[in-house]
C-alpha cells in the first residue's frame, strides 16, 4: 500500500504503526470473520486506517473525519471514492482542547465528560437523524486525543455501540471510563506498548466473532 504523506516526517511513523504493524489488529479481525459494511473513522489523519479498512473490506462504506486541513487533503487523496471524508472533527478542533497540556481528560473522567457535553457541535454531529451513528456501524476506529472514552460512553448510553471498536486510549483515567462503557456488551483489550500514557485498544461485541 502506498499513501501520499506530504512533507510531515511524523506521518511515516503513523503509517508504520497503523498499516505495517497493524496496531489495531484489523487484519486479525478480518481473519476472525468480521464483516464490515459500514465503518466510521474519527481522527482519520491522512488516511492509513481508512485505506487499510478499504483494502480489507472492499464493499465497506467508510465515513472519515479529520479536522487538520493538511492531513485532510492527504486523506481525500488516499481513500477511494466510497470513503466520504469530512473536513471536521466530531468534537471542535481547538489547540487548547487537544494535545497534552493537562486538559480535563487528563485530570478526571468527570471533567472530560463535562467538556464533551458542553461542546455544542458534538451532539449536532453525532446525535442528529442522519449522523454517523444513526444507522449501525460495524467498525469504529477512534483516535481523538483523549475524548475517545466520552464518545464511547455516550454511544453506550444513548445509541448502539458498533460491533467492533478500535482506537487509541489516552491517559490512565480513560481506561476506567472505556472499560465501564464497554463492560456490559463488549470484550476488550488495552495495550500499552511504550512508556507514554496511551496505546491501542480493541473491543468486540460479545458473541459477534469466534
Amino acid at each position: 500500500m502506498k499513501l501520499e504523506m506530504g512533507d510531515d516526517p511524523k506521518l511515516r511513523d503513523i503509517f508504520d504503526e497503523v498499516v505495517t504493524r497493524d496496531c489495531y489488529g484489523l487484519r486479525g479481525l478480518k481473519k476472525r470473520g468480521l464483516d464490515v459494511q459500514r465503518a466510521v473513522d474519527i481522527g482519520a489523519s491522512f488516511g492509513p486506517a481508512a485505506a487499510l479498512i478499504a483494502e480489507l473490506w472492499p464493499d465497506a462504506g467508510i465515513e472519515a473525519y479529520e479536522p487538520d486541513d493538511k492531513r485532510f487533503s492527504l486523506l481525500t487523496a488516499n481513500t477511494p471514492e466510497r470513503c466520504v471524508c469530512w473536513n471536521q472533527a466530531i468534537i471542535p478542533f481547538e489547540e487548547r482542547h487537544v494535545g497534552f497540556d493537562g486538559g480535563p481528560w487528563r485530570r478526571s473522567p468527570a471533567d472530560a465528560w463535562d467538556m464533551l457535553r458542553k461542546m455544542n457541535c458534538y451532539w449536532e454531529r453525532v446525535g442528529i437523524e442522519n449522523g454517523p451513528f444513526a444507522t449501525h456501524v460495524d467498525l469504529l476506529k477512534i483516535d481523538n486525543e483523549g475524548f475517545e472514552w466520552g464518545i464511547v460512553e455516550d454511544l453506550a448510553r444513548n445509541m448502539v455501540l458498533p460491533t467492533v471498536i478500535v482506537g487509541e486510549w489516552h491517559f490512565a483515567n480513560a481506561l476506567g471510563g472505556l472499560a465501564a462503557a464497554l463492560a456490559d456488551t463488549h470484550d476488550f483489550k488495552f495495550d500499552k506498548p511504550g512508556p507514554e500514557p496511551w496505546g491501542p485498544f480493541v473491543a468486540v461485541r460479545r458473541g459477534a466473532l469466534p
